[in-house]
């Protein structure tokens, strides 16, 4: 069955309603920094009871790693992806791979398939999240597509500015703070 524009469902039907699965699966692949790490720390640390969040993130060079907070996301494998090579589709996969079989409860690891997420993101270093997590959630969770057009193109200064305002002025990067 298809949404509109031709977009496949996200996920079986079979599987639990979107109001049992609130939780976003954010899956980054890095090098060896995660540029916005006190960025996505507050944004994960969101006070929302209906949304909550988890990063799965794979490096390039995980050895090179200085934030122990970094390294409690870390998958545990490398595929040591170059730039626009397939090892980069093989890291973005091992981040879902651990998604989807992620549990809350370490004694559950092994289990087949756990239904932990409702929706999943992938991201890079670079990345950084522009709205709160309810918006994010809301978003996400408003349909039933596989594709979210999430691009925005500021029209001027002032609309790259409040871009950030769902992020504390006192983190946001030194380009982006001069113009708010």
């Amino acid at each position: 069955m298809y949404c509109r524009n031709g977009v496949v469902p996200k996920r079986p039907v079979s599987w639990a309603p979107d109001e049992e699965q609130k939780k976003i699966a954010i899956c980054l692949v890095i090098v060896d920094e995660l540029y916005h790490e006190d960025i996505w720390r507050e944004w994960l640390q969101c006070d929302n009871a209906q949304y909550t969040a988890h990063l799965f993130i794979h490096a390039k060079s995980p050895e090179s790693i200085k934030s122990e907070w970094v390294r409690s996301h870390l998958m545990d494998v490398t595929f040591n992806p170059e730039w626009n090579s397939v090892e980069v589709v093989q890291a973005m996969m091992c981040t879902l791979n651990a998604a989807f079989h992620f549990s809350a409860d370490k004694k559950e690891q092994n289990r087949e398939l756990k239904q932990e997420f409702g929706r999943f993101v992938f991201c890079t270093e670079s990345c950084l999240p522009l709205r709160s997590l309810e918006e994010v959630g809301n978003a996400l969770f408003e349909g039933d597509c596989s594709w979210l057009p999430a691009y925005n193109t500021p029209i001027d200064k002032f609309d790259s500015a409040a871009a950030f305002d769902a992020v504390d002025k006192n983190i946001v990067p030194y380009k982006v703070a001069s113009v708010l």
